[in-house]
């Protein structure tokens, strides 16, 4: 319940538009009054007093959220697999179990895989864990050689030794600063992450690869899922496979991620309630920034720029100003 709350609070549902040229108010005294919908009254007018009522009233807000903004994901009916890769139950002095697990999704014909990158303290009871996308592989997070560098496309990035869409070893170890898995298995939590353009690749490809290759019939409608919405759902095919590992608590999984992947575990949490807690830093405009108020980067700007990671109703948004719903 709360997971949705604050969702549906914060974005709001969506921000002015500015003309061609994008300049982003950044001064509190310019921004203009604004009106928030109220999250506890039903689209008939009635208030909601109870958990039950909530219930409906969930519905209600997931449904605006898949039909105007995310898009809407589809029931997973297909078959997931796993292999383990590579284990360490040793690691770190034997302190703790170091894993990468490959997920293999299967659906009419049609397959993709998912590498987690595992780590979980040897305390010998069920603990709780992170889980959370990266942004160019599980190898940026470790030193060790054995985790592979993913062969698949990437963000160009220098700093993080990709080039030509293709991630590299000059990226090795370069975000752990960003995943201290040392600090948090030393504090008890278990990690669990996976490289984001494995379940879908971060540009505009007609949605034709990653996680939207196994739906080969679907027919695009407006409030078709896009990226954003492909990202979380594939946050919950790992879950699927998380919450039946003999090591994890299933009810104390926090789901969490930055900036895009800040959206997406948001929209993640807010879909799936085995999500116990969700982490979301700098998810920006579509995700935890109030939409509605006119401060900084706006829907225009998003849906210019990174149209794929919205259903094409969130589009329509560009010429709607405030007439949200």
């Amino acid at each position: 319940m709360k997971t949705l709350l604050v969702l549906f609070c914060l974005v709001g549902i969506l921000m002015p538009v500015y003309g061609q040229k994008f300049e982003p108010n950044y001064d509190e005294d310019k921004v203009p009054d604004y009106q928030l919908p109220s999250l506890l009254t039903m689209e008939s007018g009635k208030a909601i007093t109870n958990k039950r009522q909530w219930g409906k009233r969930r519905a209600e807000l997931i449904e605006i959220f898949e039909n105007e903004i995310y898009g809407k994901s589809p029931e997973w009916d297909g078959e997931i697999t796993s292999e383990m890769l590579l284990e360490n139950k040793d690691y770190l002095n034997g302190k703790a179990t170091r894993q990468v697990v490959r997920l293999t999704l299967e659906r009419e014909g049609e397959s993709l895989y998912l590498d987690l990158l595992v780590f979980y303290p040897n305390s010998g009871k069920k603990v709780p864990a992170f889980l959370g996308l990266n942004f160019y592989g599980n190898h940026t997070i470790s030193s060790d050689d054995q985790v592979a560098v993913p062969d698949t496309w990437v963000r160009n990035n220098e700093a993080m030794g990709s080039a030509n869409n293709k991630p590299s070893e000059k990226g090795r170890g370069l975000r752990i600063d960003n995943w201290p898995y040392e600090d948090i298995l030393a504090r008890g939590y278990g990690l669990v992450t996976l490289y984001y353009g494995q379940i879908d690749p971060d540009y505009a490809d007609g949605f034709k690869n990653g996680v939207h290759a196994l739906y080969p019939d679907e027919q695009r409608e407006a409030n078709s899922w896009a990226s954003i919405a492909a990202w979380g759902w594939g946050l919950s095919r790992v879950m699927d496979y998380m919450e039946n590992q003999d090591w994890l608590d299933s009810k104390k999984v926090a789901v969490l991620g930055h900036s895009r992947l800040g959206k997406a575990a948001l929209w993640a949490g807010a879909t799936d309630e085995r999500f116990g807690m969700v982490i979301s830093n700098n998810s920006g405009c579509g995700g935890a920034a109030l939409s509605r108020r006119a401060y900084g980067e706006t829907i225009g700007q998003m849906i210019n720029v990174i149209p794929y990671w919205f259903s094409d109703s969130f589009s329509a948004y560009n010429k709607k100003k405030m007439n949200y719903p």
